[in-house]
């Protein structure tokens, strides 16, 4: 838990030195902020505008020479040979035995795979991320990488409640047995982490990622329609 680790960050600072944390997860970047004070920088990073999981810098830090140590790793596949998804990649990666804070955000579109990693790790990746889903990998370092632009959408959806598969049917705007199936084989994340519980209950500000859709941020939870259901605000990116 990051949390456990905020009053050594702060020794190590106050000595002079800089903390540069592995890739944190949404929660954990909440919870980095503890250590930031009126004399104490923290910068995050993840190697790309928008990206998920970030690095923090904390000390006493000039912002114009930041370096958070993220390789940026592509390779590209044919989809001939079968496509390749988020979880297919990060199952790959995870059966080496690496652990999951050591590299950052995936990004598979336009039959590329990119992956942000820490630079202890990269060369392991390039020299051994050779295969994924029977398809041959040839993973080299890029120097930038720009997202696709997604568009975004402001909406309001009426659900019977706020459980998760009610929300993600209304927010996609498909069945209710489609939305279970998604949230089943773990294509549904809030807050960057997988949930497989179909009745998990969805909270204001919560951020729904969607494999293959997009993003679904809830903007707001209005109150309930003259029919009892749920009015909800929420900002759609696919």
């Amino acid at each position: 838990m990051i949390k456990d680790k905020l009053g050594d960050y702060k020794k190590i600072v106050l000595r002079g030195d800089i903390v540069l944390t592995d890739f944190l997860d949404f929660e954990e970047q909440k919870e980095i902020y503890a250590v930031k004070s009126h004399d104490i920088d923290l910068y995050l990073d993840g190697g790309y505008d928008g990206a998920e999981r970030k690095r923090a810098l904390i000390g006493y830090l000039d912002n114009s020479k930041l370096n958070y140590d993220i390789v940026i790793l592509q390779s590209s596949y044919d989809p001939k040979f079968g496509e390749i998804s988020h979880r297919n990649v990060l199952g790959t990666i995870m059966a080496f035995g690496i652990k999951r804070n050591t590299f950052g955000d995936i990004v598979v579109e336009n039959n590329l795979i990119t992956i942000f990693a820490s630079l202890e790790i990269s060369d392991f990746l390039i020299n051994n991320l050779t295969m994924i889903s029977h398809q041959r990998m040839n993973f080299k370092i890029i120097k930038n990488f720009i997202q696709t632009e997604k568009k975004e959408v402001i909406q309001t959806i009426n659900v019977a409640s706020m459980r998760l598969d009610a929300v993600v049917a209304k927010a996609i705007n498909c069945g209710r047995s489609e939305a279970v199936d998604l949230i089943n084989s773990g294509l549904v994340l809030i807050n960057h982490k997988e949930c497989l519980n179909i009745s998990h209950t969805v909270k204001e500000n919560d951020l729904l990622s969607i494999r293959k859709f997009g993003r679904v941020e809830i903007l707001e939870i209005m109150g309930l329609s003259k029919k009892n259901r749920t009015i909800v605000k929420i900002s759609v990116k696919h």
